[in-house]
């Protein structure tokens, strides 16, 4: 690479990353907006009548595990493409949040990822996130099923199992149907090939993910004064997780998502949509925010590697 050439390179890297980093405030401040109505002033004395400095430590605490998690999870499939050590998974997960924010259903993380690596391991790396994701789905699909059994939405529960079931059909039926060279079949193999004790300890980071976020919950809801039952907050937690997450949307729009299943779910052990609202607002900031304005951070000193 000649002289001119890398310097166009440099300063497009640096336009493409002031892009990203003015999106992402961009988004981020306006959907603040929208989730407070404008009255920043009464949600600070809501966190100030309510939660004191050792209960936001906690939330915390488990926003940090709930992405430390991610990151040994990213690690361990990561290192079967090229080693990849603890400091390296973090840049890798941190600045793909920050690409995620603006895509959605946060597709941009897949891209994101393959920066740091050659280009001839580009496909292993959209395959690996997509095992870490799809451990972390079923995680999420194993819970909420519970979650809406426990809640009495039996319906609900017979429809979703009947999905699954046409779904496994619809498998047998094309799964060697081709498409760019590809077939169900093929992937299906491919995830078969990742070691077991690797599936394993993958699923069960994806277990501790799951417990640290919906805990954030169970915290919130029994400082505002919630007096229902552990098991029964548990199983409305698992179930609008499930059914937020199969609906399309932005991760800065997390909170509208969540928040408007909140009040349907957590309406039927009556909880306050006030309440709810205000719990998703707190976790959106923490898992959302957070993250995503380190993210930005590690943007800033970003050197995509050689990818030759």
């Amino acid at each position: 690479m000649n002289f001119s050439s890398y310097k166009s390179k440099e300063i497009w890297g640096t336009i493409l990353k002031i892009l990203i980093i003015a999106l992402a405030i961009t988004v981020l401040v306006s959907s603040f907006k929208d989730k407070t109505a404008g009255d920043w002033k009464s949600f600070v004395e809501k966190v100030n009548n309510h939660f004191s400095y050792k209960i936001l430590l906690g939330l915390l605490v488990l926003a940090f595990f709930n992405r430390f998690l991610e990151i040994l999870k990213w690690k361990i499939l990561a290192n079967h493409i090229q080693a990849t050590n603890l400091w390296q998974a973090t840049k890798q997960v941190m600045s793909a949040i920050a690409f995620a924010v603006i895509t959605p259903n946060g597709i941009g993380e897949y891209a994101a990822k393959t920066i740091f690596f050659k280009k001839i391991f580009a496909k292993k790396v959209v395959f690996y996130n997509f095992v870490c994701n799809g451990m972390q789905m079923i995680c999420t699909i194993l819970f909420g099923i519970v979650g809406l059994w426990m809640l009495h939405f039996k319906m609900v529960v017979g429809i979703i199992l009947m999905v699954i079931v046409l779904f496994l059909l619809v498998y047998v039926l094309i799964k060697n149907f081709k498409v760019k060279g590809y077939t169900l079949a093929s992937l299906v193999q491919k995830w078969k090939q990742v070691p077991s004790n690797m599936q394993q300890k993958v699923f069960g980071l994806s277990v501790g993910r799951y417990v640290c976020f919906s805990h954030q919950y169970v915290m919130i809801f029994y400082v505002l004064g919630s007096t229902t039952v552990y098991p029964e907050l548990m199983a409305a937690i698992a179930a609008m997780y499930f059914i937020s997450s199969s609906l399309p949307s932005f991760q800065f729009l997390d909170f509208l998502v969540k928040g408007s299943v909140g009040i349907f779910i957590f309406g039927k052990i009556q909880i306050p949509e006030s309440e709810v609202l205000f719990a998703s607002l707190i976790i959106w900031l923490y898992n959302v925010v957070l993250p995503i304005s380190v993210g930005l951070i590690g943007i800033v000193g970003l050197k995509i590697p050689s990818r030759s």
